[in-house]
């Protein structure tokens, strides 16, 4: 087992310098998730691996996705961002997971952080700030 996950780990790295960062997305807002696309797309070093508008969509396919990182809005339909996060810290341990919100004095970061997130954004963070994602 422990081979296998090496072996992963050096796929991946290989597969980030040929595509980039590869980004999986969790937003309800259609306007919102196709400009975070683009955004993605277009920065060098990233690449949208998926978009979905609910958890429940991005927990059926994240796995075929193979991100390597994932950032989800807290204030989604049907499974909550805060409990997502849950679900994927449990799925997949060391996978970077930002959450996404309008907030930054909100109760709902903390509880995204103690569900598993590694960090957050606002949605109002200028591009040039967002460079945290590669840390």
């Amino acid at each position: 087992m422990k081979a296998v996950a090496e072996g992963s780990r050096q796929h991946t790295s290989t597969r980030q310098e040929a595509e980039g960062l590869r980004v999986v997305l969790i937003e309800d807002l259609r306007e919102v998730r196709e400009g975070l696309a683009m955004l993605v797309n277009g920065t060098r070093g990233f690449c949208c691996a998926g978009s979905y508008r609910t958890m429940e969509d991005a927990l059926a396919h994240v796995n075929r996705d193979q991100p390597d990182v994932i950032l989800t809005d807290l204030g989604l339909p049907g499974m909550s961002g805060v409990e997502g996060i849950h679900v994927l810290r449990e799925r997949y341990p060391e996978m970077p997971i930002l959450a996404l919100t309008i907030y930054d004095n909100d109760e709902q970061v903390f509880s995204a952080l103690c569900a598993g997130a590694s960090g957050y954004l606002l949605k109002n963070t200028p591009p040039a700030c967002s460079n945290c994602s590669r840390k």
